[in-house]
């Protein structure tokens, strides 16, 4: 009787363990990719980060350029702490109206030169990327619904894991920066740095 219980517990182990579900990918975001606005190609699941944070960002969006200081705050955090990455990132087809009927190419290119006055007039320091598809800022439904938002990423697989909707501070001082909930949630979420 005891042998058949412990083949019993030997089999139930070894089912728990080969049937354990693994991590997948979700949203189709092992798609994302984007373009600097040097030209160069970003495949995100292929960044050597334990962790990425994407920031969309458009700019007519008032609360996203008011957002820069705290995403400065962090992205400097991550940098020093080797946290992972943050990009602001950009839907070339959700920049202005009319977009949706350029091609790619046009699209790409608009988005480049636009955000390139958007870096030097806000003073952005954050790499930027123009996403080509599947990313889109779709209002209707789709997984990003507006700008500002925040999306953050384990990488190994690619999947995401949380969503800040909403700029995650407006706060100008760094004083008030850090003390944030947001932020300070945003820092616990990501990494715990």
């Amino acid at each position: 009787m005891k042998q058949i219980q412990a083949f019993v517990t030997l089999l139930i182990v070894f089912f728990l363990f080969s049937c354990s579900t693994h991590k997948q990918s979700n949203f189709h975001v092992e798609k994302f990719v984007g373009v600097t606005l040097d030209g160069k190609e970003v495949v995100i699941r292929n960044l050597n980060a334990r962790r990425v944070a994407l920031n969309v960002y458009s700019p007519t969006c008032v609360p996203c350029f008011k957002e820069l200081p705290a995403l400065h705050y962090l992205y400097d955090e991550m940098q020093k702490n080797k946290a992972g990455e943050l990009y602001i990132v950009v839907d070339p087809y959700s920049l202005q109206d009319g977009q949706e009927t350029k091609s790619a190419a046009t699209a790409l290119r608009s988005a480049q030169a636009m955000m390139q006055l958007e870096k030097e007039k806000r003073g952005i320091r954050i790499p930027i990327l123009i996403m080509k598809p599947p990313f889109a800022v779709k209002p209707e439904g789709g997984l990003v619904t507006g700008t500002p938002e925040t999306l953050l990423f384990d990488t190994k697989p690619l999947s995401l894991f949380y969503n800040f909707i909403g700029p995650l501070s407006e706060a100008q001082e760094i004083s008030e920066i850090t003390q944030e909930p947001r932020v300070v949630f945003f820092k616990r979420m990501f990494a715990g740095f």
